[in-house]
C-alpha cells in the first residue's frame, strides 16, 4: 500500500528551522547589553536631581501663588508646567508597574536585560505602551496649543510621532521603533530617558513662570550675602541685588545694599551686528526695535525648516515681548534662538509687541515671503564633490554605500527631507556590445540587489544615477538631478 508524503509540510519545516538557527546566532550579546546597567542608573540619577529642583520650585511658586495668578504668561507656564507633571507621573506610574510585574513573576529588569519576553508582555498587556504613546501625543498637542511656549524638545527627543524614519529609511510605528521586539535593557532605557526628558521640561517651565515676577535661579553667597546670577550665552555673570530674589534662596535681609546705578539687569539684549561683538543692552527702546529690523533684513524664509529670526536674544517670548506670526506658523525657541516654520508658501507678517510694563504694546510690523525649498541636489555619502565627479572606484561606491541630500543653503543643520528611491543603471561592453542592466533602490542605502550589480563593475563601464525622487519637509516630492560615473578601477 502506497504512502502519501506531505513534501510541502516537511520543507516548511526544514525552513523554520533554519530561520530559527539564523535568529539565534544573530542575538545581540549580552556583554553588550550589561553596559545599559550604568546608562540607566546614571538617568536615574540625572531624575532624582532634577526632581528635587522641581520639588524647590514648587514652593517657591506656591509662596509666590497670588503674584504669579495675576500674571498672564505666568499663568499659561504654569498650566503647562502641570500637564508636563501629569505626564512624567503617568511614565513613571507605568515604570513602576512592569518593576512590579516582573517581581510577580520572580525576575526584574536587569534579570531580563538580554530578553524581551516578559517585558514585552507586560507592553501589550492592555495596550499599556500604547496608552503611554497618547498621553503624550496628547501633552504634545496641548503645548503646541498654548500662546507661549518656550520649549519642544518632548516632539522632538523623545520622538513624537505615529511613524518614525529608520538609519536606512524604512519607517516604524513608534512603539516598536523605542520599545516593541526590543531587549528589555534598551527599552527600559527609554523609559528612563523619557522621564528625564518630561521632569526637565517640567523644570524649564517653572523657571519660566518664576521669571515673570523677577525670580530667576542663582547661587546664593553666606559670605558677600549676594546672589549671583548666570546668564547663557554670556561671558560674565551678574550680581543681582533685588530683595525678593534673594528671599527665594536664602531668608535673610542684605545689610549693604548696592546703589541702582551699580545693577547691571539686562533689559534688551539683541542680536550681535557687525560693530557690537556681544548683544547689545540698551534703554533705548527705538534702537532695539531697529536692531530686529536689521536682524530680519534680507532673510529668506522656506516652508516646513526651522527659519531662525532672532539670535542671542535672551529674553522669553510672553514675558518680556511678545511675537505673533500671521497666518499661524510655529514659533521655536532654542538657547536664546527663535525660529519659524512655516505651513505652506505665501506672505506672513511678523508681530512683535512690547511687555515690559506688562501691557501689550505691539513694536513693529514686518511683512515677509515663504518659499518652497530649492531644489534637492544628492551625492555619494562621506564625498563631498561627487555631484562634480566622472570618475569613480568600487571600493568607493561600497565604502558610500548611500546617496545623501544636500542644499545649496550655509546654514541648515541637515538636509530637510528625505530619499524615497532611485534607479541605477550599469552600461557595459560586452563582444562589441553595449549591455544594460537596471536596478530599483527603495531608500537610500544601496539595497542587496543593487550591491549585487555594483560587484560585476569593471574598469570602464559606466553607472547612472537617475529618477532620484525625494520628499522635501515642505510635504513636496521633487526630482533630484542625476549622477552618471565611469568606473576607472
Amino acid at each position: 500500500m502506497a504512502v502519501n508524503i506531505n513534501l510541502n509540510r516537511y520543507r516548511l519545516i526544514t525552513l523554520l528551522y533554519v530561520i530559527f538557527v539564523c535568529l539565534s546566532v544573530l542575538n545581540i550579546p549580552s556583554s553588550l547589553l550589561d553596559s545599559y546597567h550604568y546608562s540607566i542608573k546614571t538617568l536615574e540619577y540625572q531624575i532624582k536631581a532634577t526632581t528635587d529642583q522641581v520639588e524647590f520650585a514648587n514652593k517657591v511658586i506656591q509662596d509666590k501663588q497670588m503674584q504669579l495668578s495675576a500674571n498672564d504668561s505666568a499663568r499659561v507656564f504654569l498650566g503647562i508646567q502641570n500637564r508636563i507633571h501629569e505626564s512624567f507621573v503617568r511614565v513613571r506610574k507605568f515604570d513602576q508597574d512592569l518593576n512590579e510585574f516582573l517581581k510577580l513573576k520572580r525576575s526584574d529588569v536587569e534579570k531580563e536585560f538580554n530578553s524581551r519576553r516578559l517585558t514585552e508582555d507586560f507592553y501589550n498587556n492592555d495596550s499599556a505602551i500604547y496608552r503611554v504613546k497618547q498621553d503624550l501625543l496628547e501633552l504634545v498637542a496641548f503645548i503646541k496649543s498654548q500662546p507661549y511656549r518656550i520649549d519642544e524638545q518632548i516632539a522632538t527627543l523623545v520622538p513624537m510621532r505615529d511613524t518614525i524614519a529608520g538609519a536606512n529609511g524604512s519607517f516604524k510605528d513608534w512603539a516598536n521603533y523605542l520599545f516593541l521586539h526590543k531587549p528589555t535593557a534598551i527599552s527600559y532605557f527609554h523609559i528612563k530617558r523619557i522621564q528625564q526628558i518630561l521632569i526637565q521640561n517640567e523644570n524649564i517651565y517653572q523657571n519660566a513662570a518664576l521669571k515673570t515676577i523677577g525670580y530667576q535661579p542663582s547661587y546664593y553667597s553666606e559670605k558677600e550675602k549676594d546672589a549671583i546670577l548666570f546668564e547663557p550665552n554670556n561671558n560674565t555673570t551678574q550680581n543681582i541685588e533685588q530683595p525678593e530674589l534673594l528671599d527665594t534662596f536664602k531668608r535673610m535681609p542684605n545689610p549693604s545694599p548696592k546703589p541702582p546705578a551699580a545693577m547691571a539687569t539686562t533689559k534688551y539684549p539683541v542680536q550681535a551686528d557687525s560693530t557690537n561683538d556681544a548683544a547689545s543692552n540698551t534703554d533705548n527702546f527705538d534702537e532695539f526695535i531697529q536692531r530686529i529690523i536689521t536682524s530680519l533684513h534680507s532673510e529668506t524664509f522656506y516652508v516646513g525648516i526651522p527659519n531662525e529670526v532672532l539670535r542671542e536674544f535672551n529674553y522669553l517670548m510672553g514675558v518680556d515681548f511678545d511675537f505673533e506670526v500671521t497666518p499661524r506658523a510655529d514659533i521655536i525657541y532654542e538657547r536664546n534662538t527663535y525660529k519659524i516654520r512655516f505651513p505652506k508658501p505665501g506672505q506672513y507678517t511678523l508681530r512683535f509687541s512690547d511687555k515690559k510694563k506688562f501691557n501689550k504694546k505691539i513694536s513693529f510690523e514686518k511683512k515677509v515671503n515663504a518659499y518652497l525649498i530649492p531644489p534637492p541636489q544628492v551625492k555619494l555619502n562621506g564625498d563631498a564633490n561627487s555631484q562634480f565627479r566622472e570618475l569613480v572606484s568600487v571600493r568607493e561606491l561600497f565604502t558610500s554605500n548611500r546617496l545623501v541630500g544636500f542644499l545649496q543653503i550655509y546654514d541648515l543643520e541637515k538636509f530637510p527631507g528625505r530619499i524615497n528611491s532611485f534607479y541605477v543603471t550599469r552600461i557595459t561592453k560586452v563582444d562589441e556590445q553595449m549591455i544594460t542592466e537596471r536596478k530599483l533602490n527603495y531608500g537610500d542605502v544601496f539595497n542587496a540587489e543593487l550591491q549585487s550589480m555594483l560587484r560585476k563593475l569593471k574598469k570602464g563601464d559606466l553607472l547612472l544615477f537617475d529618477n532620484i525622487q525625494v520628499t522635501m519637509d515642505d510635504r513636496t516630492t521633487r526630482n533630484a538631478s542625476p549622477l552618471t560615473f565611469k568606473i576607472i578601477e
